[in-house]
Formats: structure tokens, C-alpha cells, sequence
């Protein structure tokens, strides 16, 4: 068998063989972060590998392999929140036709005027 000849017959030896082996060691890295953020977010991930094979147009038998690495991180749950709008178009957080109680504001927030409104007169 000659000295120069690797064989990557199989597709975890292309994988291993990516970038002088660097590849795998980028791929072990995200698959940890992914590992992690999955499991702080209660939701789910994707890695997702790509190699891509082009047969050479100067030579008969030979490929031009390219790879790729796509990572997506679990989505964050963002709590929903209702908003009332206004004939007008204007969103508010309490309903345009029910009259608010002086002094309240909604919980965990600090109300800033909009352009309709002055200061003081929410």
C-alpha cells in the first residue's frame, strides 16, 4: 500500500480528515454548547454536518469535497403578552374602554409616556 494513501471510505474518516482534523474538534466544541444550552432551555437544538461532493471537471474520478457546520440553538420561551389597541391604532397595555385605577401600572414594568401622552397623564 503506498506510504501517501488515506483511506476515507467511510464517512467518519472524510469527517475526521476536515480541515487537517480541526474540524472534529470545532464539532466536539458546538455539540457541547449545544448539549448546554438545550438542557438550560428546556428545549430542543440541531447540528447539522453538510459535505458536499463535486466531481472535478479536469480529472475523471476525483471530487472537490467542501463541509459545512449549522448550529441552532434552542429558541428562547418568551412569555406572550397581551396588548389592547385603540380605534386609532395605538396598542396599550389595558383595554381602551375600561377606566385604569389611579396609581397602577402594570406589574413589573415602569410606564413611559408615548408621544400621545404628557407626562403625568397616563
Amino acid at each position: 500500500m503506498d506510504s501517501d494513501y488515506t483511506d476515507v471510505s467511510d464517512i467518519m474518516s472524510i469527517i475526521a480528515t476536515r480541515d487537517d482534523g480541526t474540524f472534529v474538534e470545532e464539532l466536539n466544541a458546538e455539540m457541547e454548547k449545544l448539549v448546554r444550552l438545550c438542557m438550560a432551555r428546556h428545549n430542543k437544538g440541531a447540528l447539522q454536518i453538510t459535505i458536499t461532493l463535486k466531481p472535478d471537471d479536469r480529472a475523471e474520478n476525483v471530487f472537490n469535497v467542501d463541509h459545512d457546520l449549522k448550529v441552532s440553538p434552542p429558541k428562547v420561551d418568551r412569555p406572550r403578552e397581551l396588548l389592547f389597541a385603540d380605534v386609532k391604532g395605538r396598542l396599550s397595555l389595558f383595554q381602551p374602554k375600561q377606566s385604569g385605577l389611579d396609581g397602577m401600572e402594570p406589574a413589573g414594568r415602569n410606564v413611559v409616556p408615548g408621544p400621545h401622552q404628557e407626562e403625568g397623564n397616563q
